[in-house]
């Protein structure tokens, strides 16, 4: 015949006596599951990236767009450490930075990188500006072009050409 103690101390011993009956059975099923594959060798590094496609222009909404032309051969890892940037001219000659349009370019397809930036109407006719290209921020100047006014018409889109090499002064 059984104590009180030990009729209560049943219901527990049966949780133990099925927690080590399920460990016991997982334990064998992860000794009897096949071995992993050896694991692949890395794949070497691709030469190509994915161009960045900036939005479509709206419309009503006035662009300027660097259209760069790339050296023969570069590989697409060069065109992604390009910067470009856009300057204005004041009365004196000198040229200063427009605040806000620096960056990496936009795109670069089949030897042509672009680079976009949109035109607030309080700017339309201004100028003169240029666009510069750096080897990479705050690098090298590789390319400028020629002064140009922005657009003098809400939803234009003006395109300025520049050939890596071109530094007209």
């Amino acid at each position: 015949m059984q104590t009180g103690d030990q009729a209560r101390n049943l219901p527990q011993r049966c949780w133990q006596a099925i927690l080590v009956i399920c460990l016991a059975l997982l334990i064998g099923a992860a000794a009897l599951a096949p071995a992993p594959a050896d694991a692949m060798p890395p794949r070497p590094p691709r030469a190509t990236a994915t161009p960045i496609t900036p939005p479509a222009p709206s419309p009503g909404r006035t662009l300027i767009v660097l259209v760069l032309t790339l050296p023969v051969g570069q590989s697409p890892a060069d065109w992604q450490a390009l910067w470009a940037g856009v300057q204005w001219q004041d009365a004196f000659g000198a040229w200063h930075d427009v605040t806000g349009w620096q960056g990496a370019l936009d795109e670069a397809f089949r030897g042509i990188g672009k680079k976009t930036w949109a035109v607030a109407d309080g700017h339309l006719g201004s100028g003169p500006y240029r666009w510069l290209v750096y080897a990479r921020p705050a690098g090298e100047v590789v390319a400028a072009s020629a002064p140009f006014y922005l657009p003098s018409a809400t939803g234009d889109i003006y395109e300025v050409p520049v050939v890596i090499g071109d530094r007209p002064e």
